[in-house]
């Protein structure tokens, strides 16, 4: 198990899993997986809410998009699942204390849920780093 550390969070990859940084995300996948993870964070200056979570998700539950509350290690909020032509997304708008945290999953419609364990499994050692 490797662990990899963002500016807000950090997180537990299982092996096999691999991290890629660049400057807007952490992208994380299995080499002979079938998609792809990806968390991004930002700091706001009040405790972060609902309703931010909302507001940033408000285009796709405008749209019909069905909100999930969940907790993922020490982060809350909620999540979404949609599809865009052949592609399945699953996006989570979390948060805890000041940090507001972002994250993706996406796979083709013929893989939803090959790696639903290992995903779920990762976002579950969530850690607020502030």
């Amino acid at each position: 198990m490797t662990t990899v550390t963002g500016e807000h969070w950090k997180v537990d990859l299982p092996d096999l899993w691999q991290v890629e940084n660049s400057e807007e995300c952490a992208s994380f996948f299995c080499e002979d997986g079938v998609g792809t993870l990806q968390i991004s964070s930002y700091e706001i200056d009040l405790p972060a809410t609902n309703a931010d979570l909302l507001d940033l998700a408000s285009e796709y539950i405008q749209n019909g998009a069905q909100t999930k509350e969940t907790q993922l290690g020490d982060f809350r909020g909620f999540t979404i699942r949609f599809s865009v032509e052949n592609s399945m997304w699953r996006e989570w708008y979390l948060c805890a204390k000041n940090v507001v945290l972002f994250a993706t999953y996406n796979c083709d419609l013929s893989d939803i849920g090959k790696e639903d364990c290992e995903v779920r499994a990762i976002l579950n050692t969530l850690i607020c780093k502030k």
